[in-house]
């Protein structure tokens, strides 16, 4: 299971729709959006303490760089997370549970709690 929590991940830092995903992993899209939604729930409270009373600073955050050169490391994920822009994109973003940057996120968090 673990392995496909990733496979989803790396994908969603890509930008890559549900759907895609679904069909490149050759999973359901009922079972990728599972993956999807189970971090959504096991990372609200870390995001959520991560960004309490955090004033963004910026309107339009572009983090895909960021995200895009993840090697998905313990490592990389605490570099993206004491990122400014990274922290403004969570506290703007962080109730849109469609955000693909989001999903993206929520695993870098994931592979600190773990």
């Amino acid at each position: 299971m673990m392995d496909k929590v990733k496979e989803v991940s790396i994908r969603r830092c890509k930008n890559r729709p549900v759907k895609a995903i679904a069909k490149e992993l050759g999973m359901n899209r009922e079972d990728v959006e599972k993956i999807i939604s189970k971090l959504i729930r096991d990372t609200n409270p870390y995001l959520d303490e991560l960004v309490k009373g955090r004033k963004i600073n910026t309107i339009t955050i572009d983090i895909s760089p960021l995200v895009e050169k993840s090697d998905f490391t313990k490592e990389y994920a605490q570099t993206l997370l004491n990122d400014d822009r990274v922290l403004d994109y969570i506290a703007m973003k962080r109730g849109d549970y469609h955000d693909r940057l989001m999903d993206c996120i929520r695993y870098h968090v994931f592979l600190l709690m773990r």
